[in-house]
């Protein structure tokens, strides 16, 4: 049926006629009543031929037709690369974590800093999902805040019959870590010198037995794994050295001079990991000892300049190995000049020169340290890669 134009009947009509003109306005009311209700009829079959003539209804017939679907790129591409969303983040990321959560209800500022208020609007989402309070966004947290139905299944459950098994390389019981993607030159001679090294064998017979530690230490603090392994490698030995593991520095170098036990509770009690061992040799203390390891490498490197994330440079990682090792000034003229000590892709000897300076004794005492050749050690640049052709 045809629509009457409201306006047009309204000029054929004579002035006076008043008892002619309501029958007409009444009747074209109905006719429009009627063409509202085919037109929203026929829209709801799929068919777009006919159009609504008030912008309400055009307004309401377009969020019928086309849902307001959520969309997060960089979230989803960051939780497919194990790259779990934490508070400390601030990036275009955070901005779309915001986002979802105001979608849900929250009242945060979209300002890629995921603080206090964002952790907090996460943590209540969470509960109200019947999720993990952790405060972490990891696979089911986005697929609840992208509205998507939970799997069946999540990767843990199904690799849970694993833990039977013997960890061999590569393997970490499904737990799933960040694994580094680190750009800088190749040294060829050096890495082939440093695989037939007591340390550099050591990669294959002792770093397979810590793998899962290493991974889920990763996993919470956002450090790749394979730097987290290369601090317990180059401070004991991936926990053989006794004196480095059992004493104060527990196994990762955590220099009590720099490193606090109040501070390093304080970063376990982020992640729900207790008090900690400092200085045991158990699973629980070595995890404890790998998480503030991760925490520690994120502050020293972010002094010197740098943000630890999944894809660094040569400069990036020159300046946070070092100043991890050497304190603050060192690792800013290491991240300038895309060298130090402990990372130069140039020399083809593996073994680390040490310009001397002062370390930590078992019993906590400072112990003088003189330059040379540290045999016991190996590069950075030298020992990434036998990390990653086994962690991987």
């Amino acid at each position: 049926m045809p629509r009457i134009n409201t306006s047009t009947t309204s000029r054929i009509q004579p002035r006076n006629n008043s008892g002619a003109s309501r029958e007409v306005t009444r009747t074209t009311r109905r006719v429009e009543a009627t063409n509202s209700f085919s037109t929203r009829t026929t829209r709801t079959r799929g068919t777009n031929s006919t159009a609504s003539t008030t912008p309400r209804r055009a307004g309401l017939q377009r969020s019928v037709s086309s849902p307001d679907t959520p969309k997060a790129p960089l979230l989803q591409q960051s939780i497919n690369q194990g790259q779990y969303l934490r508070k400390g983040e601030n990036s275009p990321t955070v901005n779309e974590l915001q986002n979802l959560l105001n979608r849900s209800g929250s009242q945060l500022s979209v300002d890629g800093d995921f603080g206090r208020n964002t952790d907090r609007a996460l943590r209540n989402f969470q509960t109200q999902h019947q999720l993990k309070s952790d405060g972490i966004v990891g696979p089911a947290t986005l697929r609840a805040l992208m509205g998507t139905p939970p799997q069946i299944a999540e990767p843990r459950t199904v690799s849970r019959p694993e833990r039977t098994q013997p960890t061999t390389s590569g393997q970490s019981n499904g737990i799933e870590g960040i694994q580094g993607n680190f750009t800088y030159a190749n040294n060829t001679r050096g890495i082939a010198t440093a695989r037939n090294t007591e340390l550099g064998k050591k990669v294959e017979t002792e770093m397979t037995k810590h793998l899962e530690t290493y991974k889920k230490a990763s996993q919470l603090t956002g450090v790749p794994a394979d730097l987290i392994a290369a601090i317990h490698a180059n401070e004991s030995q991936f926990g053989t050295y006794r004196p480095s593991t059992n004493g104060p520095e527990a196994g990762f170098g955590l220099d009590p001079r720099h490193v606090s036990t109040r501070w390093g509770n304080g970063k376990l009690k982020q992640y729900g990991l207790g008090t900690w061992q400092r200085g045991k040799t158990n699973e629980t203390a070595v995890l404890q000892s790998a998480v503030i390891a991760g925490e520690h490498l994120k502050r020293q490197a972010g002094y010197a300049g740098v943000t630890i994330k999944p894809t660094m440079n040569q400069n990036e990682l020159a300046g946070a190995v070092t100043g991890y090792v050497q304190g603050n000034r060192a690792g800013n003229r290491a991240r300038t000049r895309g060298q130090s000590w402990l990372f130069r892709p140039t020399d083809p000897n593996p073994y680390p020169n040490h310009p001397g300076g002062t370390s930590i004794g078992r019993r906590g005492q400072t112990v003088r340290v003189a330059p040379s050749r540290k045999k016991g050690l190996l590069r950075w640049d030298t020992l990434l890669p036998l990390i990653k052709e086994k962690m991987w």
